[in-house]
């Protein structure tokens, strides 16, 4: 599988940093990572209907999306364990001679989710089989970690903040129990990210497995994924598993989207404009006295119109998603852009000056008299 994440930041730069650029080409030439934390896990047991194990059945898991297979045969005591699953919706066959074939579909597995499923075959003909449809058990009896997951679907249809871009991170903050802060800008000094009581920072942020920060715990050192590309979002705040030892605090996990054997995309679009921002009605008062106070005077006008007009105002969040097969059931890629821009403007109170020629060469004499005209600017008003 093969994907791209592209963003363009707030500064509206579209230049590659060298280091992003290698981490692509190492992208393209790097194979599949096995035994990633962020793999899924299914585990069971297969008896008959008088509750013997069987031995030597075979259990195959198939993934709907890209019809990939993994499969696994019971040992002596009738257990299975399939491990390193990558996230999605799976179908589950499992069959033995002389036994009627079990087959589950439906089953929904999660970031670092360990399920387990007890599977009875009946004795009988392989050419009968059992259906089950349904989602696997959302309880973890399997792992002590307490984590909160957020699909696809609720990753693009929650009301995300778009001021300073769509940042699913930041909105955890506000959603999880337990997890405060903002975690946005080391160099702000608001920066933090506690998790449960822990210090500021020391929080680990996993993308497809892979740890994404930089000297700061718990910073990624480019920026977030952009929303298209993330398929799924996990939260661990207590339960940290050894594989997670680095953190000091909770893990953060992006897991991005792949292609399928169909072809598939998505697009988005926010903006705000001061042109359709409406004027408060102290703005519309004050800009009458003001402009009536001025007696004609046009620069006392040009100041009235900017004090208490629409300022500059706007921002705008757009990308798009694209993904699909280059060989079908073999190999697939997926690419996401997405681009935030703004543009904000005003002026300080009408009482405000700027330095005159005098100020800058250090005589501040005229400010004794309070009547004096200071001087005018370039542009011929009064300051």
């Amino acid at each position: 599988m093969v994907y791209i994440v592209l963003y363009s930041g707030e500064d509206g730069g579209d230049r590659m940093k060298p280091g992003f650029a290698a981490f692509l080409v190492l992208l393209f030439t790097t194979g599949e990572v096995l035994a990633q934390s962020d793999r899924a896990t299914i585990r069971g047991t297969v008896k008959d209907a008088s509750g013997a194990v069987i031995a030597g059945g075979l259990v195959v898991l198939t993934h709907v999306n890209d019809n990939s297979e993994t499969s696994a045969s019971t040992d002596a005591e009738g257990r299975f364990t399939i491990l390193n699953l990558p996230i999605g919706q799976y179908t589950l066959v499992c069959s033995k001679e002389r036994f009627e074939k079990y087959e589950r579909s439906g089953l929904v597995l999660a970031i670092s989710q360990a399920t387990e499923i007890d599977i009875v075959l009946p004795v009988g003909s392989r050419k009968e089989a059992v259906t089950v449809v349904g989602d696997a058990l959302q309880l973890q009896r399997q792992t002590s970690s307490i984590s909160t997951n957020l699909n696809n679907a609720a990753v693009t249809q929650l009301p995300l903040n778009v001021q300073g871009r769509r940042n699913l991170s930041t909105f955890i903050f506000d959603y999880v129990p337990g997890v405060e802060g903002t975690g946005v800008n080391p160099s702000d000094k608001d920066f933090a990210s506690h998790i449960n009581g822990s210090l500021s920072a020391t929080k680990e942020v996993m993308i497809d497995g892979t740890s994404a920060v930089s000297q700061i715990g718990g910073y990624l050192s480019e920026s977030s994924p952009p929303m298209e590309a993330v398929q799924e979002f996990q939260v661990t705040s207590a339960g940290i598993a050894a594989e997670d030892g680095r953190t000091g605090g909770g893990v953060f996990r992006y897991e991005m989207k792949s292609g399928t054997n169909a072809w598939h995309g998505s697009g988005v679009f926010y903006m705000h404009n001061e042109a359709l921002d409406a004027r408060s009605w102290g703005d519309v008062y004050n800009e009458a006295q003001c402009l009536s106070a001025a007696n004609g005077d046009p620069a006392q006008t040009a100041s009235c119109q900017r004090g208490f007009g629409k300022p500059s105002d706007s921002l705008y969040d757009y990308g798009a998603s694209f993904g699909g097969p280059i060989k079908k059931d073999k190999l697939f890629f997926y690419a996401a852009w997405e681009r935030y821009t703004f543009a904000n403007a005003g002026i300080g109170a009408l009482s405000s000056t700027v330095p005159t020629a005098e100020f800058l060469s250090g005589n501040f004499s005229a400010l004794l008299d309070k009547s004096a005209v200071l001087g005018t600017d370039g542009a011929g008003q009064t300051v």
